[in-house]
């Protein structure tokens, strides 16, 4: 039997694919898991170095992040935080109001090392990187222009 939850993940993930198919330029630009992990295993490094807890992935957190570095990739979004509160509604409907969510997004590193070293530099994304939060997803696109784009979205599901 699906409860609620399952048919919002489903309306979720079916509007996440409709979208990531509606560019057709989309399909020279690609997903890059392995620095996706990487840049994930850096955070939770860094956070440790702070004694800080590490971050959980979280599938739809991901998902969010890997559309919004296509939608930079592709044009269709600014580099910036494009799209926020957008996320946050959908985001809503999963997890419901108990959520705490933020955002970096930055592009032109060419490794998730250099990625997280500029986000150090700049205050909001520190505050991210070091914020009370429990999961995150992080997307990585590379485009057909060779130009890598970056986004980690943290949240904390508050009890």
């Amino acid at each position: 039997m699906f409860t609620r939850l399952h048919y919002k993940c489903l309306l979720v993930f079916t509007v996440s694919m409709v979208l990531s198919c509606s560019k057709t330029s989309y399909t020279q630009d690609f997903f890059n898991s392995t620095m996706e992990e990487q840049l994930l295993a850096d955070i939770n490094n860094y956070r440790q170095s702070k004694n800080l807890s590490i971050l959980q992935l979280d599938n739809i957190l991901e998902s969010e992040a890997r559309n919004h570095c296509r939608d930079m990739a592709i044009g269709k979004s600014n580099i910036d935080t494009t799209g926020f509160n957008s996320m946050i509604s959908r985001l809503t409907l999963i997890y419901g109001d108990s959520i705490n969510v933020a955002e970096s997004v930055t592009y032109g590193q060419r490794t998730s090392s250099s990625c997280l070293t500029w986000w150090e530099g700049h205050k909001t994304d520190l505050g991210n990187l070091t914020g009370d939060y429990n999961f995150a997803g992080c997307g990585v696109v590379i485009n057909n222009q060779d130009i890598y784009y970056y986004t980690t979205v943290f949240m904390k599901v508050k009890k």
